[in-house]
């Protein structure tokens, strides 16, 4: 069985491609990942990019942030504000926390950040 890649849904995410970002997420969802393991990716993208945006180099590499991830996520993160970061974060815990609340199914949730972004 195939696997397929999560952090292409992250990575059309930050290049801000609703289009691509909704077609990797069903590409996910049809083999039948499972979804904390989804969000649990989207959200270390936007993590990773918000850390890229208020930290340097060296600062983000001593709390845990790969080189490799900081370069590529400081680039994409310039297509979001701070403020942008900031909210995708605090919306994507909420999701989490819906999601396991038993307020919406963490899938349907996903979905719908995935498509309002």
């Amino acid at each position: 069985e195939k696997r397929v890649d999560s952090f292409a849904i992250v990575n059309a995410l930050a290049r801000r491609d609703k289009k691509a970002s909704w077609v990797e997420f069903e590409k996910v969802r049809k083999t039948g990942s499972a979804m904390e393991e989804v969000h649990g990716t989207v959200f270390w993208g936007f993590k990773t990019m918000l850390i890229a945006s208020v930290m340097d180099k060296q600062a983000a590499i001593r709390s845990g942030v790969k080189e490799l991830s900081y370069r590529t996520y400081s680039v994409l993160a310039k297509n979001y504000s701070i403020l942008e970061l900031k909210d995708k974060m605090s919306s994507l815990k909420d999701i989490y926390h819906k999601g396991h609340r038993g307020e919406g199914a963490l899938e349907e949730l996903l979905e719908e950040f995935i498509l309002s972004n």
